[in-house]
């Protein structure tokens, strides 16, 4: 259970920013490996953010999935890393930008090079229109196979053994559209 001592904290209003440290701070931990993984990071956009489907359209076509800037410019092109990503997080008053990277030491300054470039231009030059319409297109397929993927996850194993006899229905604003019962057959 809890502490005793653990109390609740007064819940801080969406329109409160956090504070944050500027400048540049770099914590190092050793581990065995034959792979660097790296984490940049700089605050972000708070959840109540009217900016936040702007943000994660960008973070899509910069850093999400094969056809991102990040990952054709530092693995397809240059074969730099092995991972190579953007991720995003929203807090109430808070938010983190990110890029992490998976790479061999020996290719972990050309690799940051590549992707402080990367950065750069976007921070100055934007996307293109092209970035952008796949960006959006990542993000809305997505929200289309995300039904789906919950399904998935509901009718395996564990779950599933939890549901019984009890079916599964998905709703729109029309109504019923199909659903699936504990045995994973459509109802």
């Amino acid at each position: 259970g809890l502490s005793a001592l653990a109390t609740p904290v007064p819940r801080r209003s969406a329109g409160a920013s956090a504070e944050f440290s500027r400048g540049e701070a770099i914590r190092v931990v050793e581990r065995p490996g034959e792979q660097v993984n790296l984490m940049l990071g700089v605050p972000g956009l708070g959840a109540a953010d009217r900016r936040r489907p702007a943000m994660a359209v960008l973070n899509s076509a910069f850093g999400s999935g094969m056809s991102s800037r990040l990952f054709q410019e530092v693995r397809e092109k240059r074969g730099l890393a092995y991972s190579v990503y953007s991720f995003t997080t929203q807090h109430v008053g808070a938010g983190l930008v990110g890029v992490g990277v998976g790479v061999l030491p020996s290719k972990l300054d050309a690799t940051l090079d590549v992707v402080r470039r990367e950065l750069e231009v976007v921070a100055e030059r934007g996307l293109d229109a092209d970035e952008v319409r796949r960006g959006a297109g990542q993000l809305r397929a997505g929200l289309v196979w995300l039904p789906f993927l919950v399904v998935g996850l509901l009718l395996s194993g564990p779950v599933r053994r939890h549901l019984r006899d009890e079916p599964i229905a998905w709703f729109t604003a029309n109504g019923f559209t199909s659903g699936f019962g504990a045995n994973g057959f459509a109802t």
